[in-house]
This record gives C-alpha cells, sequence and structure tokens, in this order.
C-alpha cells in the first residue's frame, strides 16, 4: 500500500510518514529540509490528447529523472498520476534552485525522448521547513498556493526562489 507499482516510489501516505520523520529529525539537529511537488504545466489538455499508454511512459519518464537526479537519502514519491512529491533532507534555498534545475533539464530530455518535438513544461512549489511554515500541513499549504514554472533556461543556471510575498499564485 506504500509504494506505487508504476513507478515503484513511495506513495502520498509514506511522504506524510517521511515529512513526521523530517520534523522530528529537524528539531533534534536544527537542519531545514524542503518539500518540493513536481508536476508538468497544462496536465488536463495534454491527458485528453494522448492515450494511456503514453501517459504511463510518461509517468515511467519523471520517476526515472527524479531517481537520477535526487540524493540517495532524498524521498520521491507519486502522489498522483504525474504529481510527484519529494522529501529533500537538509535543504535551502540554493540547493532547491540546483536540484529543480537538474530536474527540470534531465526532464526536457525525457519528454523529447517520449514525445520529440513536444513542450511539456513542469511546474514547481516548493516549501522549506522552519522557514515556509512549522507544521506538515502548513508546508502542503505553502506549496499549493505556490506554484511555478521550471525555467527552460537560465543565464547563470540557478533561478532564485521567491519569498513567500514574491510567489505567484
Amino acid at each position: 500500500a506504500g509504494i506505487d507499482p508504476l513507478t515503484d516510489f513511495y506513495t502520498e501516505r509514506m511522504l506524510k510518514r517521511y515529512l513526521d520523520h523530517e520534523v522530528a529529525w529537524s528539531q533534534r539537529q536544527g537542519k531545514p529540509f524542503g518539500l518540493l511537488l513536481l508536476r508538468p504545466s497544462r496536465w488536463t489538455s495534454f491527458r485528453r490528447r494522448y492515450d494511456e499508454t503514453i501517459l504511463k511512459e510518461l509517468a515511467i519518464s519523471i520517476a526515472c529523472v527524479l531517481k537520477t537526479s535526487v540524493r540517495g537519502y532524498d524521498f520521491p514519491c507519486r502522489l498522483e498520476e504525474l504529481e510527484f512529491g519529494l522529501v529533500l533532507r537538509q535543504m535551502n534555498e540554493l540547493t532547491i534552485n540546483v536540484m529543480v534545475q537538474r530536474i527540470g533539464k534531465n526532464f526536457r530530455a525525457a519528454i523529447q525522448r517520449i514525445l520529440p518535438g513536444v513542450m511539456l513544461p513542469l511546474e514547481f512549489a516548493c516549501a522549506i521547513y522552519p522557514y515556509d511554515a512549522e507544521t506538515i500541513p502548513g508546508l502542503f499549504a505553502c506549496v499549493e498556493t505556490h506554484w511555478m514554472m521550471v525555467p527552460s533556461k537560465s543565464t547563470d543556471g540557478l533561478t532564485t526562489r521567491p519569498s513567500v510575498n514574491q510567489r505567484l499564485v
């Protein structure tokens, strides 16, 4: 029940369990951690155009991108069809930006292998415990209201994560 059969990732139930562990660890160690959610942009219109086989291949590809883009001690989870969550241990704004850039680059390459010429942007939302919120529901509330596009290019290779007051709703 805790493992998604298609991607071999943890489920949303397990994500919440890992978040409980991370909050306790962070409180003991005084180190922040990040919650990162990812999903393809314009997912509804994309889903109407392609059959179930392509959608399953896309979910598997996103899982492969995440497996190769995150560190071994981070926890990737599949939340819904193509929405994924990650518990990123010992994260700050700079390291989340680096992670998002790496995932975005690898995601664009994966999409081109599956559907050459198709542009499917990736959206992300993140929150850092305890800076953005001090509870798990607060972390989810923060990320759910602050989705942003993963930049396709950046002049310095990084994107600045806007402060809570500057984020796009």
